[in-house]
């Protein structure tokens, strides 16, 4: 006499022991092990995403510490701020009349609505941490700069489109650095050309841009010569170039051979929610 067919239901009493597998669980196993292994092509596209991911966030890192540079320039080196801030607005301007589009135009409607509003603020700004000693400032820059990173390398949009919450942490972040800089014109300085770096330019230029990505390396690897020193350079061009040679690979090798594809798996197994009677 044939048994009837197993059910997953708990309780219902059936004619099989309480460690029965059922063989349909090894069917879908093994059509998911079959998938894993003998995909070839789709392997491929994961590992160019998975590189490209890598890469993308590199340059991320880099576009974010203009902020820093940026502010030291103006609070450590005590520069004029309007050189770099004028040439940089200039050199937008520029890009924003070669590639006049529709969302790029309205992009250029919100960035001077937050050009003037920073002006506004700047008088403010300047005075926002007088109270506050500036280890607490540079604790709570870093933090944001690792929030900042975290959302705008989570959430992706179209064209290179900054989101309003990684916007609003960036502008966070510069105010906070903003508040510890001595003179008004200063603040309004640094807070633009952040805004024109980190917001307005991606927008414009692809972070993978060979001129783009020359002038960042370039601009970024001289800071930290200059101010930390060759030693310091060195170890932060090694770990670069590990991040994006050697953890793509580590990454990928780790997806291959152990990640668990627990998502195909307990799809039709995993734990049905109880039907109770009332």
């Amino acid at each position: 006499m044939s048994k009837a067919p197993w059910e997953r239901k708990l309780w219902k009493q059936q004619d099989y022991p309480d460690n029965h597998t059922d063989s349909e669980f090894y069917v879908l196993l093994k059509e998911i092990q079959a998938s894993k292994y003998n995909n070839a092509d789709r392997q491929i596209i994961d590992q160019r995403i998975i590189r490209q991911d890598f890469l993308s966030f590199y340059h991320l890192v880099m576009n974010t510490s203009f902020v820093y540079v940026v502010f030291c320039y103006l609070y450590y080196y005590e520069r004029d701020p309007l050189p770099p801030c004028i040439g940089m607005t200039a050199l937008v301007t520029l890009l924003y009349v070669v590639n006049q589009r529709s969302h790029r135009l309205l992009t250029f409607k919100s960035s001077m609505l937050i050009t003037f509003t920073m002006l506004i603020l700047s008088p403010v700004i300047k005075s926002l941490s007088r109270t506050s000693a500036s280890d607490s400032i540079w604790t709570l820059s870093f933090w944001l700069s690792v929030s900042y990173l975290y959302v705008n390398s989570s959430s992706k949009t179209e064209n290179n489109t900054p989101t309003n919450l990684s916007t609003n942490i960036l502008l966070a972040n510069v105010a906070v650095l903003a508040s510890r800089l001595p003179t008004t014109t200063e603040v309004f300085c640094f807070m633009l050309l952040c805004v024109e770096i980190n917001i307005v330019l991606p927008t414009l230029v692809s972070p993978h841009n060979i001129l783009f990505s020359l002038g960042t390396h370039i601009t970024v690897y001289t800071f930290v010569t200059t101010t930390l020193g060759i030693t310091y350079m060195v170890s932060t061009l090694a770990v670069a170039i590990a991040f994006q040679l050697l953890f793509p690979k580590w990454f990928i090798y780790w997806k291959l051979h152990y990640h668990r594809y627990d998502n195909a798996l307990l799809s039709g197994w995993d734990p049905a929610k109880p039907i109770i009677d009332r």
